[in-house]
């Protein structure tokens, strides 16, 4: 997406990636602010703070779309699943404002049909069919050799030193750099060790915990 953004070093023309450069990096980037939208659309008791935080999620959830982003849209579902039968759970909301949201999500729907979403995201799943799942096996071949990094230093190799100290543990011989493992525990362990691997973890747990109260 280069046009009232534009970034020389923007990989892919097609997607929406903010300004993170990778569009995986925006779609995780929008997790946070969305779960704490969809918490506060349900606590509140303002009719127009329902609609301002609807219309928020609407287009966060749009740039989510166009960020091309398979695992960022994976992660949101799981989580927005988890948060709805937490409510669910909970009996945290009326039957009423339940069909209401129901209706409005039918609308989102609409919309996002109308706009191309579902043919971009069948698309994207598409293509690990037509590449012959080739992208899959480029991230496991990563994971693996990060593995392989944090093991030879569980302490970690120093904040951004990733692309610096990743060659000699890649799975494969190529001439490509790598600069990250796209997989933000294993880039944070490769950095910061196995210490903070457990500080991220607990963050999400935490972020999430306090989400889910709200």
């Amino acid at each position: 997406y280069y046009d009232f953004l534009p970034h020389a070093y923007w990989p892919l023309p097609y997607g929406l990636a903010s300004r993170f450069v990778n569009g995986s990096h925006f779609a995780v980037f929008l997790f946070f602010p969305m779960l704490m939208g969809l918490s506060l659309l349900f606590s509140s008791r303002s009719l127009f703070a329902k609609l301002f935080l609807f219309v928020g999620l609407a287009t966060m959830a749009s740039a989510l779309i166009f960020t091309r982003s398979r695992a960022g849209w994976l992660i949101f579902l799981i989580g927005a699943v988890v948060f709805l039968w937490r409510i669910a759970r909970g009996n945290l909301m009326k039957l009423k404002n339940i069909w209401i949201f129901i209706l409005l999500g039918m609308g989102g729907v609409l919309l996002l049909s109308q706009a191309g979403g579902f043919e971009m995201i069948a698309d994207r799943f598409a293509d690990l069919e037509r590449n012959k799942f080739h992208s899959f096996a480029n991230r496991l071949d990563l994971w693996k050799g990060a593995f392989r990094a944090i093991q030879e230093r569980p302490w970690g190799w120093g904040v951004g030193t990733f692309g610096w100290v990743f060659g000699p543990f890649k799975v494969q011989s190529d001439r490509f750099l790598v600069d990250y493992a796209h997989n933000e525990f294993l880039q944070t362990g490769v950095d910061l060790g196995i210490p903070g691997i457990a500080l991220l973890s607990a963050f999400l747990f935490f972020s999430l915990g306090r989400i889910i109260l709200l």
